[in-house]
């Protein structure tokens, strides 16, 4: 007789409301998830995370025991091929769900990822694209970003044209060899329809289609250089808060994660964290992390005094000593929530759940945006003054935060 046995997921769990918490990209959210079920051996562990998860996050969706198992799947096929999982990061869940489920090579996988992305391919295309081996005969650029040095000066010159028109697409032909140089790209309705496809061009540094190759309007090259720049910068802009929210897993909750430990103030080795991070399969230079911490709107991160040490400012599950200085709060402070917390809290305090502290705002607004991220935001206004005067402790952290051990709902009254 079979007996079912009793497993205790209560770790996992706890794993899984850290990782819902932490605010991650969506992709990077499902490959976490992906890693967390997967490092539990037990045959049900998808399962019982998505029950976990539907019954914990009722206003989530994408946590069915189906979707469950393709996180497992998505983890495992990039865990050990993190160039793939990078890059794969950039697209959404139902093209690389296209991508993972196809008869593919981890190659010829990078290729189509990379081909979605640049191209702009939606997931009916990909599927298309991949039925016809696109891969076989589409050649994708590299990129390449304007800037001050390679915009030419003054006028194009005769031969800077010539040269120019072969580089920027115009649908000429080389003379030393007469090969066209736009690249034939078919949609594939076209395909079904019997229509024949006009060729399209396809810049040479982003691997985009620019222009219909018939001769007529081509593309600006200069003004092409300089939307691409732009479109770079605001990937850049992407890139940083997608690294800056795996930073705050690694500095707050899972040091694991990037294979680094934190101290017991939380502080954590630079060099150490950058190549932890690398080993993750995300790209991070030491520029790039002072970026990070610098521009932060909400001054998560601070370095030692020489820059050889990092940790986050609060927020963590761990147990570390920030060393915080009670001070004297204002008399009122804020606290964001969902509304479908709000009977609970009403009933039990606001309770510091698997952080150090309670988080609350200095004003009304900032708690508001903290509410909206958990759904239809209700703010609760603190009497901080009372708590203060009946011997409560409070701390500021270095960016703004007002941090306690609970609040009690005598104290306060609720704003929606």
């Amino acid at each position: 007789m079979n007996i079912k046995k009793n497993i205790d997921y209560g770790t996992m769990f706890s794993t899984l409301d850290v990782l819902m918490t932490t605010d991650l990209p969506h992709m990077e959210l499902y490959y976490e998830i992906g890693r967390v079920v997967s490092d539990n051996q037990e045959k049900g562990a998808a399962i019982a995370a998505a029950e976990y998860l539907q019954s914990a996050y009722p206003d989530m969706i994408g946590f069915s025991p189906r979707n469950l198992r393709r996180m497992r799947e998505f983890y495992c096929a990039y865990a050990s091929a993190p160039e793939i999982m990078a890059e794969a990061m950039s697209l959404g869940w139902t093209q690389n769900l296209v991508v993972l489920e196809a008869d593919l090579t981890n190659r010829e996988r990078l290729w189509y990822i990379r081909a979605a992305r640049r191209l702009g391919w939606s997931k009916s295309v990909l599927v298309q694209q991949i039925i016809a081996a696109a891969h076989m005969s589409l050649d994708l650029a590299e990129e390449m970003c304007y800037t001050e040095e390679n915009e030419p000066a003054g006028e194009i010159s005769d031969s800077a044209e010539s040269s120019s028109s072969q580089c920027d697409g115009d649908g000429s032909l080389d003379v030393a060899n007469e090969i066209p140089i736009a690249v034939f790209l078919f949609d594939p309705q076209f395909f079904y329809r019997r229509v024949h496809a006009r060729p399209l061009l396809v810049c040479r540094w982003c691997g985009r289609s620019v222009e219909i190759a018939d001769g007529t309007n081509p593309p600006d090259p200069i003004a092409h250089k300089r939307r691409m720049c732009m479109e770079n910068q605001r990937t850049q802009s992407h890139s940083d808060v997608k690294l800056g929210k795996f930073l705050s897993l690694v500095l707050r909750h899972n040091p694991d994660a990037a294979g680094i430990s934190l101290d017991e103030h939380g502080w954590a080795d630079v060099q150490e964290l950058l190549a932890g991070v690398r080993r993750s399969g995300r790209q991070i230079n030491m520029e790039m992390l002072e970026r990070i911490v610098g521009e932060n709107n909400k001054q998560r991160y601070s370095f030692n005094t020489d820059h050889t040490k990092i940790r986050a400012n609060q927020g963590h599950s761990l147990q570390v000593d920030v060393e915080l200085t009670a001070v004297q709060p204002p008399r009122y402070l804020y606290h964001g929530t969902a509304a479908r917390f709000l009977p609970a809290i009403q009933q039990e305090g606001i309770k510091k759940m698997s952080r150090q502290y309670v988080h609350l705002s200095g004003d009304f607004q900032t708690a508001l945006v903290v509410g909206r991220r958990h759904g239809s935001p209700v703010v609760i206004t603190i009497n901080a003054e009372a708590m203060a005067h009946d011997g409560v402790a409070f701390y500021l952290s270095e960016n703004g935060v007002w941090l306690c051990e609970y609040v009690a709902p005598v104290y306060f009254s609720t704003k929606g």
